[in-house]
């Protein structure tokens, strides 16, 4: 089960990492990084994700980026934040600073940040 997140995880990155420059990716934009994110919120949808939260309701379906908001901001990675209005809890992801997801919850605390 974790093996077939961390495959859909990767996948979602190839694009990122097709439209890289050089040897070093590009540092993605807030309005990607939270384009990114809502897509990821989107895929989950009436799905349970395997990442230890449960299956995450049909209406993930409907958030936009105008949703979320880059909450934080380290060395290398950032967290975005994804509210939505019909549910008591919001979905944080975790990407590097060239898009690439790592991880997903609804807490906003990720382990060795």
């Amino acid at each position: 089960m974790r093996f077939r997140v961390i495959v859909l995880l990767a996948t979602l990155t190839l694009s990122s990492w097709a439209t890289a420059h050089g040897g070093h990716p590009e540092p993605v934009s807030d309005n990607k990084a939270r384009a990114i994110a809502v897509s990821i919120a989107h895929r989950f949808a009436g799905k349970d994700p395997q990442l230890g939260f449960g299956e995450m309701s049909a209406s993930w379906a409907k958030v936009s980026p105008q949703q979320s908001e880059v909450i934080k901001k380290g060395d290398g990675y950032l967290i975005v934040k994804i509210d939505n209005p019909d549910e008591e809890s919001d979905l944080y992801i975790l990407m590097d600073a060239a898009g690439e997801v790592y991880d997903a919850n609804l807490t906003g605390a990720f382990e060795g940040l």
